[in-house]
């Protein structure tokens, strides 16, 4: 069973006695391309994404046995529908994608941590053009402002964001726009702000083009799960093996990511294909290898605050421990 901690020196520690005890039982040498398992994952092209990207770079998937073939999506919804038609077999979703579909009969769930946004490494933004007269929350109202999908984990947090600053939340015109085209849909005037994410966000300020107008997620909370890995139950009872050596490719990609940022931040730019020259100036998110169900369930309770959910759920149901 697949065992939940949080990122710490631990990793590098079960990582080496895997290694080793696979050493020790004759399975030293690394599985060759015909013997590994393939596994279809669902992603959004985001900076969310690195430990999956780091794993792929690094070949710590292979090392585990896996042959990976990515699919990328807008949002989490269309990666959790993926994985419900039998297209994907594991994919990245934001807690409040996998929250809201357990809670419409989706058996989906957790195997892995994440990425989180925390005030020491803030990678979410509300932007404005670099010439708007919005200033303060107050201005939004009656203004158009974009999120990369309804009622998901961004319109939470900018609802959130809202009712801090007192502003009535259905005064304000929320719409879709995907992360990667923010920046432009910003500078054509279609929409008034919109919530953006790095890698994209560094890139759309280095441009000059837009400027920050708030930072929701810090700003309501001090810590935000944001997205973990996740399964349907059904896949998860047949492939336990799978699911643990992809847990722990997971688990060694972060590791990496800890010790070599600069690094990461090249892959990123390389999985999005976006310039080299915006490398220092991007912000990797926090991660952590497994998430705490109990950490999670505030944000379950608010999902169901804001009528995103019929009612709240244990956390426990949809972040398991294997």
């Amino acid at each position: 069973m697949l065992k939940r901690h949080r990122l710490g020196h631990w990793v590098v520690g079960a990582v080496a006695a895997f290694l080793l005890a696979a050493s020790a039982a004759g399975c030293s040498k690394p599985p060759t391309e015909n013997s590994r398992i393939a596994l279809r994952i669902g992603y959004l092209p985001i900076a969310d994404c690195l430990q999956m990207y780091v794993a792929m770079e690094q070949g710590i998937f292979a090392k585990h046995g896996l042959d990976v073939q990515l699919t990328a999506l807008q949002a989490g919804p269309r990666v959790i529908e993926g994985m419900s038609a039998g297209d994907l077999d594991i994919g990245i979703a934001n807690v409040v994608s996998v929250v809201t579909a357990h809670a419409r009969g989706v058996p989906v769930v957790s195997i892995t941590g994440g990425a989180m946004e925390v005030p020491e490494q803030k990678t979410r933004a509300l932007l404005v053009a670099v010439n708007s007269p919005i200033k303060t929350a107050n201005d939004l109202i009656g203004k158009k402002v974009a999120v990369n999908g309804l009622k998901n984990i961004e319109h939470m947090k900018l609802r959130q964001y809202l009712e801090l600053n007192h502003v009535p939340v259905e005064k304000v015109d929320v719409v879709e726009s995907p992360f990667p085209q923010m920046e432009g849909v910003l500078r054509s005037g279609a929409i008034d702000a919109g919530m953006a994410i790095e890698p994209y966000l560094s890139l759309a300020l280095k441009h000059g083009t837009v400027r920050v107008l708030a930072r929701p997620y810090v700003e309501t909370s001090s810590r935000t799960f944001v997205a973990s890995y996740v399964t349907m139950q059904k896949w998860l009872d047949a492939h336990q093996s799978t699911a643990h050596a992809f847990a722990e490719s997971i688990a060694e990609a972060t590791a990496y990511i800890g010790s070599h940022p600069d690094e990461a931040r090249r892959v990123v730019l390389k999985y999005n294909k976006l310039p080299n020259e915006v490398a220092s100036d991007v912000t990797l998110p926090h991660f952590e290898a497994y998430f705490e169900a109990a950490e999670i369930q505030p944000m379950i309770d608010e999902l169901a605050r804001q009528a995103i959910i019929p009612s709240s759920i244990p956390a426990s149901d949809v972040f398991k421990r294997f």
